[in-house]
């Protein structure tokens, strides 16, 4: 008889509290979360409230006062910048304020980190880029400077760019604003697939249409309660 094998999460937060993000973040305590891969961890936040330090902490960005966060089974805390910016090329990020290299293209911004993590070809991660565009509206991803792309496609290629190459671990900070909502289900779709190939999400939202999505039902669920972290009840 053979023993079950037991899959490690691909993030983990260990009793991580973060309350010296500075200005803009919003205190959590005592943070206790593991996503598996293949899972979705949807966390609610109040809307038009501070940004949650959760998707900095998770990526390495930003270090906990105590406890730990782990990637891929891993501390961060015990992680030198070389190895970590090579461990960041396995995670995609919707970022919730801007994130646009701006004297390149989208399609550039993009492709970037497949082409420099990866070593993958241009026209190879182009193509896929290209497919999850048109499953999320987009006829392709905008070959323009970001300044130049009106700022709902600029949304959805943050989407694509995130889960191109089948990252580890995807964060979806805040992915949907209102100009976005009538593609809410090609993103559903779409993050749907990444988990299939093995992705962990971690989708942190705001909006009442991503919360009560169909898809959502599935996904483990978070609320914030007093600087807490607590797993949601219906």
């Amino acid at each position: 008889m053979h023993a079950t094998e037991i899959t490690p999460p691909v993030l983990e937060f260990r009793n991580a509290t973060i309350v010296s993000a500075g200005a803009g973040f919003v205190p959590l305590r005592r943070v206790d979360l593991q996503i598996a891969p293949r899972k979705v961890a949807l966390v609610r936040s109040e809307r038009g409230a501070s940004l949650l330090p959760l998707a900095a902490a998770a990526s390495g960005l930003l270090d906990c006062d105590s406890g730990d966060v782990l990637f891929e089974s891993r501390l961060w805390r015990d992680t030198g910048p070389t190895e970590a910016a090579r461990r960041r090329g396995r995670i995609g990020w919707v970022f919730a304020q801007w994130g646009w290299i701006s004297n390149l293209t989208v399609l550039e911004n993009v492709t970037l980190a497949q082409r420099h993590h990866r070593r993958r070809a241009a026209s190879d991660v182009e193509q896929e880029a290209n497919r999850l565009a048109r499953r999320v509206g987009l006829d392709q991803v905008p070959t323009g400077r970001p300044a130049f792309v009106a700022p709902r496609d600029l949304r959805r290629a943050q989407w694509v760019r995130a889960l191109v190459g089948r990252p580890a671990l995807v964060l979806l900070e805040h992915p949907v604003a209102e100009d976005v909502l009538p593609y809410l289900d090609g993103l559903w779709s779409v993050v749907a697939d990444a988990q299939s190939s093995g992705t962990a999400i971690l989708w942190i939202t705001s909006l009442d249409q991503v919360w009560n999505h169909a898809a959502a039902v599935a996904a483990e669920r978070y609320t914030i309660e007093g600087h807490r972290l607590r797993p949601h009840t219906a």
